[in-house]
């Protein structure tokens, strides 16, 4: 499960991170944080060649990725943002072998499981539609 996750997960950031690569976003004030830090890590790593969206996180790239109708979803940008923490939590828990479970029930663990590929199913379905 653990490999299917991170393999997923890669996918989502790749293909938002190429779709975000190539709009201005960081020219955009709504972003200006975002475009900042960005910009500092560049600097920081003496990588001026890369775009900057490869400084943005998981869930940055969401929402700039929202913002300009890059993903196909009927859903507002706060529950988007409550899906982004919980693709980001399942991807650290991934890239950090921590389990992927709730508490010691097991019954619990799988219905966390089950979540986590339902979510991980609906953002693929997104960034694959997606232009």
């Amino acid at each position: 499960m653990r490999l299917l996750f991170f393999a997923q997960i890669t996918e989502i950031e790749s293909r938002l991170r190429e779709r975000v690569s190539n709009r201005d976003w960081q020219d955009d004030p709504t972003f200006a944080r975002e475009a900042e830090h960005a910009s500092n890590m560049s600097k920081r790593n003496r990588d001026s060649g890369l775009p900057l969206a490869n400084y943005l996180n998981l869930a940055q790239l969401g929402r700039v990725a929202h913002h300009y109708g890059m993903l196909r979803a009927s859903i507002n940008s706060a529950g988007l943002a409550g899906e982004l923490k919980q693709l980001k939590k399942i991807r650290n828990d991934v890239a950090h072998s921590n389990e992927i479970r709730r508490g010691s029930d097991p019954l619990a663990s799988v219905k966390t499981v089950r979540d986590a590929l339902l979510l991980l199913d609906k953002f693929l379905g997104m960034v694959r539609k997606a232009h």
